[in-house]
């Protein structure tokens, strides 16, 4: 990397040790930098560079670690925040599981009562019928009962009334 250039001479770094070279070509065409570059660090005096690399060091260490950290922490919160969404929806799931349950056993009972119900229904309907079908047999036994009594009387009556006859043989 080129530091610095006095006039034909041109000092470089090599691997930490500065060395002084002298240039082929003086012209400076090469050496110029587009508007965008930085522009280069001047010569330093003897372990100001190393003492410069160490707080360089030290800084990039210390900003990775601190990324890291962030990094980690960010992480950690989105891991959070997934279990809690997580642990909401099993939550809301067993809720609802827990509801239809529940929403089934009230249905059951309510058909098992409305057969319950039905069953009495229908067996009062049955007694009642049967308590009407009685009555009307003992009222069709009495009316006949009645009614052969009726025809016996008058049976009898004709009998009185025709009586004995000239044709009697008695």
């Amino acid at each position: 990397m080129v530091l610095a250039l006095v006039m034909d001479l041109a000092v470089v770094m090599d691997k930490g040790n500065v060395i002084i070279e002298e240039c082929l070509d003086t012209s400076m065409d090469h050496f110029r930098m587009a508007a965008s570059q930085p522009n280069k660090p001047t010569m330093k005096e003897d372990g100001e560079d190393e003492m410069a690399g160490w707080w360089e060091k030290a800084a990039k260490k210390l900003r990775e670690e601190d990324a890291a950290k962030l990094k980690k922490k960010k992480e950690e919160e989105l891991e959070e925040k997934r279990k809690e969404e997580e642990r909401a929806s099993n939550a809301m799931r067993t809720r609802e599981q827990a509801l239809v349950r529940k929403c089934e056993e009230a249905q059951k009972k309510r058909q098992k009562d409305f057969e319950e119900g039905t069953m009495k229904l229908w067996a009062i309907a049955a007694e009642k019928k049967e308590r009407e079908d009685k009555i009307f047999m003992e009222r069709v036994v009495k009316e006949a009962h009645l009614i052969r009594k009726r025809e016996e009387e008058e049976e009898e009556e004709r009998k009185k009334k025709k009586g004995k006859g000239p044709c009697s043989t008695q």
